[in-house]
């Protein structure tokens, strides 16, 4: 998996491209989407799923809290769902948020299927939000911008 980091990131290829060189295959064009068929299930619809965090990154290379607070009280009237684990509490209240935490995967994929746009960082929800060809912003899990005061809104 390390080397196909360092080759992804090397070369600036998705990690669905990156994984090709470590069987000596050649690269394919684009990312590669898998199929997924998840079943429908019924959920509203957000305008931003946002899945701010990752257990594999430092927090350091983490959007604050705050950042992410300031994006949600951005944008008063949009609708807004965060995908978290079971045990966070961390974000603040917010008339405009629902928070979903340790869902069943079916309900997250189709939270994230059915949402106008999804927000991650580099974590499995933005692997199965490309899996799911669902609008995606990604936040490159970069120290430069991750604790960056100055980071500008959508």
């Amino acid at each position: 998996i390390n080397a196909a980091y360092a080759t992804g990131w090397e070369a600036g290829l998705h990690m669905t491209q990156a994984y090709y060189p470590q069987f000596e295959l050649p690269i394919p064009e684009s990312p590669q989407r898998p199929l997924l068929i998840v079943p429908n299930e019924d959920v509203p619809i957000y305008d931003f799923v946002i899945a701010p965090y990752a257990m594999s990154l430092p927090w350091g290379q983490l959007w604050t809290i705050e950042k992410w607070n300031q994006l949600i009280e951005y944008y008063p009237d949009k609708k807004f769902a965060l995908l978290a684990g079971p045990n966070d509490s961390r974000f603040f209240n917010h008339t405009n948020l629902t928070q979903y935490h340790g869902e069943s995967w079916i309900k997250v994929a189709n939270l994230i299927s059915k949402a106008k746009t999804v927000i991650t960082v580099v974590t499995g929800l933005s692997h199965l939000a490309h899996a799911l060809d669902a609008r995606h912003v990604l936040f490159i899990n970069q120290p430069e911008w991750a604790q960056n005061q100055n980071a500008i809104f959508l």
